[in-house]
């Protein structure tokens, strides 16, 4: 009930109160003047109850309409009570009747009675303010009714009852106000008419009753006395005024039914939305006008399902029939229209048989065919790459999500040089080539295999059978793939490399694909253009490797990184002119990682630029600390031909040399020969931009890697550094060395017999184990001032005694220094380095 309600529904029962209060004491005051004071307890007595009636009538009902029925039910009610107690118990008994002033308080207490019964029996839940009211309502006209009665004929006696009677009702008018304040009650539904509850039985049951009470007075006393005539009048003109409000209400009912009516019908006319009634044997009943128009005229459904769906339909609906899937249920199918369409539908079931007005299953269905079509178009968009045709790597991972056990084998391509095809050719005939080669995967699969495409120019083959016949089927598609491919007047060569790994190497799709890469990468390193099987112990260097990339960074930050120096030395007297710098790295947890192993991983990570960097501030550094002791000596390092390439190295060189106030002429840099082969003409515009700052360069390794003579007269270079494996033509290279102003040193010098035939050779400078391992920069400083060893004297009887010879080499050192030389034997030299990597 609305906040606004509330006062009516306190105040009133306190307003009765209040009055019949104040009447009462002034009838009481008047007690010696009877007829005044019982005409003034009749008014307010009457009055009071009048009040009170009102307050439980808008306690009860919202309505004014609502509250006149009650109201005239209640005097239907109380009416019909007097006139039955008047002819079958007051009338036969001769009594005479009170005076009309007194029984006017009957009549009020019997109205307020049933007024107070019609409230209580229609009010809703909970009730309980309803009773208090109700029953307060009738007891404070009865309680006038006692005193009124004790006052007209003066019995005292009465009057104390009367009195109690008084302070009961007062007290039950306080409970009410109370109990009202408190628990207000919901209201009866509103908004739409409803015909009246219990108005049948409250009317009619009491007036029969009155009837036959009327008929057995005429049969016994003979007629009606005329106050009862009157009565029976009253009560009719009540019960006329009752029937007519119902009658108004109904039409009123009916009215708005026929309009609410007319708008569901305007409404399921008009909607898109078809509704159909089945029978028990799904028959149609019933069709909403657009299932009609769509559908046809009523038939067994089942004949418009799609011959598909038609077993999942029909044990859905007999699932609802039977009760087991519930009263509501969803059902997704497809039915056929009016024009042989097939249509998607979306439907909700409900049983309604229990229903009479319905009688069937009730299926509200939805034409979603668009959406349907929508969502097939986009699925395919998801799961299929829109170039090739082929499924995309999200297919590939549905599928294999569905192995469960099956014996397979995954294959990765990749073409070989399609990158270039790309930036030379183009990207449309990259396309082209690309649908050419998901062409030639279809023709030349198994039914059942499943070709995708990754992304780019890498493709996916999964294949029901296992790694070794897998084996053979990939080593013809790389002869198909390999072959070349026509795009208009082009011809396109390429090659493919293919990595395959069995479904039992891994334990699921993430772990299967990466098996698969790994043996692709595998293919690649190993040369392309071939066929790779996933390997566990590739797996773990591909491990490895990482774990390397992943650590080499920051390593020079956390002090991981060093240099070891190793002595170069004119062969003639063994003077120590320079040293070279080598890289090392102790890692805490990794031990110590050679420089063959993490040089690559460097390379390949783009950290080679890092590494370079600090190589040269940390050689700079140590030469300017040696310089500064007076050391004549030069310090070598190696650099990498990406780094000394890149736009900002002499920058970078210019800035190590300044910051340690290096000589430039003190600084040689080493490049390796291998890595020169690789845009020597770039390079060799970088070297002599390096050699105008002053510093030296020097080739590294010459001999090692596709070595050329005609590379000495090309590149600007001040140092060549011989391999070992040049040895037998070291008089050669010295002789063209000297003709073109260069200076050879030769590496790897480890056996007396080594440096005999040098010698012979000419060759002056070299470096190897046989002259000095590579040592500390504090060894080195120690070599430096302890030993100033002569020159070598090699005759026929030395060179036939190595051990000897060794020994008159390392004469000069002291014991420390030689126990360091033994002791560094997990060093080695910068070819050795260099060929690993």
């Amino acid at each position: 009930m609305p906040p606004r309600t509330f006062t009516p529904l306190i105040k009133a029962p306190w307003l009765a109160a209040g009055l019949g209060s104040a009447l009462l004491a002034t009838g009481l005051a008047l007690g010696a003047t009877t007829r005044l004071a019982v005409r003034l307890i009749t008014t307010g007595g009457t009055l009071a109850t009048l009040l009170c009636l009102t307050g439980l009538l808008t306690l009860a009902v919202a309505t004014w309409s609502q509250r006149l029925r009650y109201v005239l039910d209640g005097l239907i009610v109380a009416g019909s009570g007097i006139f039955l107690f008047y002819l079958l118990i007051l009338g036969p008994s001769g009594l005479s009747s009170p005076p009309p002033v007194i029984t006017a308080l009957a009549w009020v207490a019997a109205a307020a009675s049933g007024i107070g019964a019609v409230a209580y029996l229609r009010s809703n839940p909970p009730r309980t303010p309803i009773a208090v009211v109700a029953t307060a309502v009738p007891a404070l006209p009865a309680a006038c009714f006692v005193l009124a009665f004790a006052f007209w004929y003066r019995m005292t006696a009465l009057t104390t009852l009367g009195l109690l009677l008084m302070a009961a009702a007062f007290a039950f008018l306080l409970l009410a106000a109370h109990r009202a304040a408190h628990h207000i009650p919901a209201p009866a539904p509103t908004g739409h008419a409803t015909l009246p509850r219990l108005g049948t039985g409250l009317s009619t049951v009491p007036v029969a009753a009155a009837l036959i009470a009327a008929l057995y007075w005429v049969l016994m006393a003979g007629p009606l006395p005329a106050h009862m005539a009157y009565g029976a009048t009253a009560i009719a003109a009540a019960l006329i005024g009752r029937q007519a409000l119902t009658m108004r209400d109904a039409r009123r009912y009916a009215d708005e039914l026929a309009v609410r009516e007319a708008h569901f019908r305007s409404i399921v006319s008009g909607a898109s939305d078809m509704t159909l009634i089945l029978d028990s044997t799904l028959t149609t009943t019933w069709l909403s006008p657009s299932a009609s128009r769509r559908l046809g005229d009523g038939q067994c459904f089942l004949r418009l399902t799609h011959p598909e769906d038609a077993e999942m339909v029909v044990g859905r609906l007999r699932q609802v029939l039977d009760g087991s899937g519930g009263t509501e249920s969803r059902l997704d199918s497809r039915i056929l229209d009016t024009s042989g369409i097939w249509r998607d539908i979306e439907s909700t079931i409900s049983d309604q048989r229990h229903v009479p007005q319905v009688g069937g299953l009730v299926m509200h269905s939805r034409d979603v065919t668009e959406r349907k079509r929508l969502e097939r178009e986009l699925a395919q968009m998801a799961f299929t790459d829109p170039l090739t045709g082929l499924g995309n790597r999200r297919a590939l991972l549905s599928t294999l999500a569905e192995v469960r056990g099956r014996t397979c084998t995954l294959l990765t391509l990749d073409l070989d040089g399609f990158k270039n095809v790309n930036d030379v050719r183009g990207h449309d005939v990259g396309d082209a080539v690309l649908a050419q080669v998901a062409s030639r995967l279809r023709a030349n699969l198994r039914p059942g295999d499943v070709p995708t495409r990754l992304g780019g120019d890498e493709f996916a083959v999964l294949m029901w059978s296992p790694p070794d016949r897998a084996t053979s089927v990939a080593e013809r598609l790389r002869r198909i793939l390999s072959t070349p491919y026509e795009v208009g007047d082009l011809t396109v060569f390429l090659s493919a490399s293919i990595g395959l790994a069995g479904c039992r190497t891994a334990e699921d799709v993430p772990t299967l694909l990466r098996n698969a890469d790994i043996a692709l990468r595998s293919a690649k390193r190993g040369g392309k253009n071939r066929v790779e099987e996933y390997d566990h112990a590739y797996a773990l260097w591909m491990a490895r490797r990482m774990e390397l990339a992943q650590e080499l960074r920051g390593a020079a930050e956390r002090g991981e990184l060093s240099f070891v120096y190793q002595p170069i030395l004119t062969l003639a007297s063994r003077r120590l002119i320079g040293v070279e710098a080598l890289l090392r790295w102790r890692h805490p947890r990794l031990g110590v990682v050679e420089p063959g192993e993490f040089i690559p991983v460097a390379e390949e990570s783009s950290l080679v630029a890092d590494l370079g960097t600090w190589a040269l501030h940390e050689a700079c550094r140590q030469l300017s600390v040696w310089l500064r002791a007076g050391y004549d000596l030069w310090v070598s390092v190696n650099v990498s031909t990406s780094h000394i390439q890149a736009p900002e190295f002499p920058g970078l060189l210019n800035t190590a040399l300044r910051a340690h106030r290096v000589p430039s002429g003190r600084l040689v840099l080493e490049v390796t020969d291998h890595r020169v082969t690789r845009g020597s003409g770039a390079l060799a515009d970088r070297i002599a931009d390096v050699r105008a700052m002053g510093v030296r360069v020097a080739l590294d390794d010459f001999g090692a890697g596709h070595s050329s003579l005609a590379q000495l007269r090309t590149l600007p270079v001040d140092i060549v550094k011989i391999d070992e494996n040049l040895e037998s033509l070291a008089d050669i290279v010295v002789q063209l060395g000297r003709r073109l102003g260069l200076e050879v040193i030769v590496e790897g010098i480890e056996e007396p017999a080594q440096l005999t035939s040098l010698l012979a050779a000419g060759c002056e400078l070299g470096q190897g184990y046989l002259l000095g391992h590579p040592m500390p920069a504090e060894h080195l400083e120690a070599l430096l001032a302890d030993s100033d060893p002569p020159p070598v004297q090699l005759d026929p009887v030395q060179q036939a005694s190595p051990i000897p010879q060794q020994d008159q080499l390392r004469h000069g050192l002291s014991q420390r220094l030689r126990e360091t030389y033994d002791h560094d034997v997990g060093q080695v030299d910068s070819a050795h380095e260099m060929r690993q990597a």
